[in-house]
């Protein structure tokens, strides 16, 4: 008989005499079966003394859940839509990019140095500056308006 047998034989009065005087000496002298078999009893205990009100006690659980009970998930269910949409709108505000301000449509021998924009022909410019060390370039902004910088230039283009 494993020691759960054992325990669950003690605890129901199936054993005899000879069986349970052997059992509790097994279990004094063996701290672990000793933990195991007071918890397995005061489990018991428990259940046995909440025998009437077991059966209402599960019946309540499951019945549908009361208004009150819904009332109470309804602040973290606002709560946590209210998170999820401000976490969209945050996404989709900070990863928006700056417009497109101006394009380079016409360079004749440039060169360019330490520019953070794209300073090939036909490229869509963001605000940022171009460094023009040699050359010309024309850009035209969205506005319709044109400028023609000549080197050595530094524009900001805004």
């Amino acid at each position: 008989m494993s020691p759960e047998d054992k325990i669950q034989a003690a605890i129901n009065g199936e054993l005899d005499h000879d069986e349970l005087e052997a059992f509790q000496k097994e279990a004094l002298a063996n701290p672990a079966l000793l933990a195991q078999y007071s918890k397995s009893a005061w489990l018991n205990g428990q259940l046995r003394a909440l025998g009437a009100e077991l059966p209402s006690l599960f019946a309540s659980r499951d019945a549908a859940p009361s208004p009150i009970y819904r009332f109470r998930l309804m602040p973290f269910v606002l709560s946590s839509a209210a998170a999820a949409l401000l976490g969209v709108f945050l996404t989709l505000l900070i990863s928006r990019e700056a417009p497109y301000v101006a394009t380079i449509v016409e360079s004749e021998g440039c060169q360019w140095a330490g520019s953070e924009l794209p300073t090939s022909k036909g490229s869509r410019l963001r605000a940022g500056t171009l460094n023009l060390m040699g050359g010309m370039a024309t850009l035209e902004f969205e506005s319709g308006a044109r400028i023609v910088v000549e080197a050595p230039a530094v524009r900001v283009v805004s």
